[in-house]
């Protein structure tokens, strides 16, 4: 058998940062500004950005924001630092992406 495997359409998410240094002290704010980019060839759906472990909400987009094919849009989020020494946290963007495992692309913010 011959022949050309194609891969099937789907949007594809990329950001940019994938994993935010946290370099602020306790209680305080990072601004961090992320780039997510549609890497496939359908339009790419972000319904909305969060953290796993707070639920706080960082982008909420109505309608939806679609990100068409070889796009990208910019993002601030501000991340507060919890708590003192190792910190860690996982900020969620529920998206249509192939490669979001069920609909969840992760972004890790860390810091010591």
């Amino acid at each position: 058998m011959t022949g050309e495997v194609r891969e099937a359409p789907s949007a594809k998410i990329q950001v940019d940062p994938r994993r935010i240094d946290i370099t602020v002290p306790q209680g305080t704010e990072q601004r961090q500004i992320i780039t997510i980019r549609n890497t496939g060839n359908l339009p790419l759906v972000i319904k909305k950005i969060y953290s796993q472990e707070t639920g706080k909400v960082y982008l909420e987009p109505r309608p939806e924001l679609v990100i068409e094919p070889g796009k990208s849009v910019t993002s601030e989020i501000n991340i507060i630092r919890r708590v003192q020494g190792m910190f860690r946290e996982m900020i969620v963007v529920e998206t249509n992406a192939r490669n979001a495992l069920n609909g969840r692309f992760m972004i890790m913010a860390t810091g010591k």
